[in-house]
């Protein structure tokens, strides 16, 4: 079963405004890692970027 996790990367100043920019990591995705346009699916979430794995990773 695939895991869906948010990396959260350093805050961003904008004027008065404060952002925390995010990429979603997808592990254990063997079988959905074909198909997922990674580009798509990052615009439509507001995520940096989406980053897909077949196997378990570690983000420590």
């Amino acid at each position: 079963m695939a895991r869906i996790r948010v990396l959260e990367l350093p805050a961003e100043h904008r004027g008065d405004d404060m952002i925390t920019p995010f990429v979603l990591v997808v592990d254990q995705a063997e079988g959905i890692i074909d198909w997922v346009d990674t580009a798509a699916l990052a615009e439509k979430v507001g995520a940096r970027a989406v980053l897909c794995f077949a196997d378990s990773i570690d983000l420590e």
